[in-house]
């Protein structure tokens, strides 16, 4: 994401001690963008910094990836109700 302007932290939740997932919006390559990335602390230290563990699409399918994240849900869900979880 070299080219993203103006990159905006939407929500963010721990992954460990050193990491974390972020949800980001930018503006990149003439479009507005959602980023779910891992941002981590390098081994050297200092501020957190994106990984290459991630998913960058045009805000406009931001409806379809929280469809699938939900489809995701209920079938997890599901498989833990039938196998006594």
């Amino acid at each position: 994401m070299s080219e993203a302007r103006d990159c905006e932290v939407l929500a963010s939740m721990p992954k460990s001690m050193n990491a974390e997932l972020r949800v980001t919006r930018s503006h990149y390559r003439g479009r507005d963008v959602v980023d779910v990335r891992v941002w981590f602390v390098p081994k050297q230290g200092g501020a957190m910094i994106p990984s290459g563990r991630g998913v960058q699409l045009e805000e406009r399918r931001l409806d379809s990836l929280v469809e699938l994240l939900l489809e995701a849900q209920r079938a997890t869900r599901a498989a833990a109700a039938t196998s006594g979880r």
